[in-house]
């Protein structure tokens, strides 16, 4: 399950803000296309819903953007939007998990970024280190655990937090900085470290201590994205080369070994993954390198085979005429995948979608 995709949601609250000042191992033949939310390119507006994580329900967390230019932390439900948390300013629902806890981070009227825990209706204060500047809670596992990043006055640490019980993530000795992005169901960690000489450090947390994943033979840098309950971890590897700058190869790391995962066809040259499902699917992107760029949403099957996901769409999908997916964010282990994606009848826009396995 995908605990990572907090990129989309702070691009949107970055408009907002400014406004203001075998499913999955064997995926399905054919999709249906759900639309969730757009984003105008040349007013920054958004509407509708913008999700961060899926759980295994086809539950949500998100946001949703209000007409005021503000964000509200909001979960998705069977076509359903339900707020959680209304901000004065922005607040989004980062993660969640299959017994529907959602962790949610949202600005209070001191401008302060604050973070909770959303059980049934029942909100629990998510913090660290008395004093903290903020706090930012963005994944939750089935066992409870959340990723937590405390901003203090002189450091930042990450810990994981359960029940206000609270594992330091050890830094990486010698780096500037690490962010956690997936936790799997055992309460390991995975992410990255960055060097002082701006090398990405692939590395795993269990027990709260640091270790590197190493680096694919040839690459100079890694990043891990996410990490299934099987220890499978998945992520995007840089390797130089002539032409410049030189290329990115998405990876699966099992037992000790890499994987690179290719593109589904000669025209793409790159690849970055994004999330891993318990059955090893794999999602992300597959591109080009500019100017003449191109791109696509990418499976990848547990035997690495690539599939662009747009031809996984049913011929009968009112959408599919209209819509070109670009980057799959998410996946769950009913093989449900939430994209982003383009429709030729609004160009100067970018829209989300939930794609769901029509057999």
């Amino acid at each position: 399950m995908k605990r990572h995709a907090v990129a989309v949601l702070f691009a949107v609250l970055a408009c907002c803000a400014g406004s203001l000042a075998a499913q999955a191992e064997q995926p399905a033949s054919t999709y249906r296309l759900t639309h969730l939310g757009t984003q105008l390119h040349e007013t920054g507006e958004a509407t509708g819903f913008f999700a961060s994580d899926i759980n295994d329900k086809g539950e949500m967390s998100g946001l949703r953007p209000t007409p005021e230019g503000g964000t509200v932390a909001a979960i998705w439900r069977a076509g359903d939007v339900l707020d959680l948390l209304p901000s004065p300013l922005f607040g989004a629902a980062l993660g969640i998990n299959d017994r529907s806890d959602v962790v949610a981070a949202f600005q209070d009227e001191q401008f302060v970024n604050c973070s909770i825990l959303w059980r049934r209706g029942r909100i629990t204060p998510i913090t660290a280190v008395p004093g903290e500047l903020a706090a930012e809670a963005y994944a939750i596992n089935n066992r409870r655990q959340v990723l937590l990043r405390s901003i203090q006055q002189t450091q930042v640490q990450q810990f994981i937090w359960q029940e206000g019980r609270l594992t330091l993530l050890e830094p990486l000795p010698d780096s500037d900085s690490e962010f956690a992005n997936g936790i799997n169901d055992r309460g390991v960690a995975v992410g990255s470290a960055f060097t002082p000489g701006f090398t990405q450090i692939a590395v795993v947390w269990e027990n709260g201590t640091v270790m590197q994943l190493g680096l694919p033979d040839g690459a100079t840098s890694a990043g891990a994205d996410d990490i299934n309950n099987r220890g499978v971890i998945a992520g995007t590897a840089f390797f130089p080369g002539i032409p410049l700058p030189g290329r990115n190869a998405g990876f699966v790391w099992r037992d000790g070994e890499f994987t690179l995962l290719g593109p589904p066809g000669d025209q793409y040259k790159n690849t970055a993954v994004f999330a891993i499902n318990n059955r090893g699917v794999v999602v992300g992107q597959s591109f080009t390198p500019a100017p003449a760029t191109a791109v696509v949403a990418t499976l990848w099957r547990r035997n690495g085979r690539a599939v662009d996901i747009n031809q996984l769409v049913a011929n009968d999908d009112p959408l599919k005429p209209f819509v070109h997916l670009n980057f799959a964010r998410l996946i769950n282990d009913r093989g449900q995948i939430v994209a982003d994606g383009v429709d030729s009848r609004n160009a100067f826009s970018s829209s989300q979608y939930l794609l769901t396995p029509r057999r």
